[in-house]
């Protein structure tokens, strides 16, 4: 799926950038995570960057509030315990932040802020935004001795849960692409280049001797996909971790 090809996405992603925070935020319904009523608009950092995200994936870099939308995700770029990376801020509606420490990187919010920046010029993002790639890594090199904001790192994490769009080795590896000086080349620490490698082939131990995928666990509702059951290989699961694997092959060997 590209931008306009589907005239009821457009329609959908339109209605995302008419809700928006003043500081910056696009706001989600029934956000306000916390709340007794469970209503209203609202928006953590994890909301705010998957919807900023989908708008730069389908052609929306130059539409009105992707600007201050961006200058939101760059700001919020902060120095936590793990590094530098970006935090789990609460809505000011909800004053939820998440199950973790205050100063804890959120993995999930720093994935999806790697991925949009990914999708924009350099002078848009935040400086030294190489660096959040490099927390992800020292997160997986960490894993027995810290759990930030309760992301671990076992078998669920190299698995994934599938449709994968949440925090696991795929998501990982996806956001560090875009980033190669972290992780391959005479600009990156040998810790970090084993800890891509490392993920990799624990990554790459999901597949079966076919070559093929199967999904271990899905999500609910996806069913009728490929990628929703447990019983068959899925061509879409094999194509998305073949991808991977072929954009760090240099790794390989």
């Amino acid at each position: 799926m590209r931008a306009n090809d589907f005239g009821r996405v457009e329609r959908l992603l339109d209605r995302m950038l008419a809700h928006q925070a003043e500081d910056g935020r696009f706001l989600t319904p029934g956000g306000a995570t916390g709340r007794r009523d469970g209503g209203g608009w609202a928006s953590l950092p994890c909301d705010h960057f998957a919807i900023l995200e989908v708008l730069l994936l389908f052609g929306r870099p130059e539409a009105p509030g992707i600007d201050r939308a961006l200058a939101r995700v760059r700001d919020t770029f902060a120095q936590t315990a793990q590094g530098p990376a970006w935090h789990c801020l609460p809505d000011p509606a909800a004053k939820w932040r998440g199950p973790g420490r205050k100063n804890d990187a959120c993995l999930q919010v720093t994935v999806e802020a790697l991925r949009l920046f990914a999708r924009v010029a350099a002078a848009r993002r935040p400086k030294g935004v190489a660096g959040a790639a490099r927390t992800l890594l020292g997160a997986w090199r960490n894993r027995a001795g810290e759990k930030p904001y309760m992301f671990g790192h076992g078998p669920r994490f190299v698995a994934g849960k599938w449709p994968p769009t949440w925090y696991d080795a795929s998501a990982v590896l996806e956001a560090l692409a875009p980033y190669p000086s972290v992780w391959k080349g005479k600009g990156s620490s040998p810790e970090d280049r084993r800890s891509a490698l490392e993920i990799l082939r624990a990554l790459a131990s999901t597949v079966g001797p076919d070559g093929l995928l199967t999904p271990r666990s899905c999500y609910q509702g996806f069913e009728s996909y490929s990628f929703g059951q447990k019983k068959r290989p899925s061509p879409w699961a094999t194509a998305r971790v073949a991808g991977l694997l072929r954009a760090f092959s240099s790794l390989l060997g």
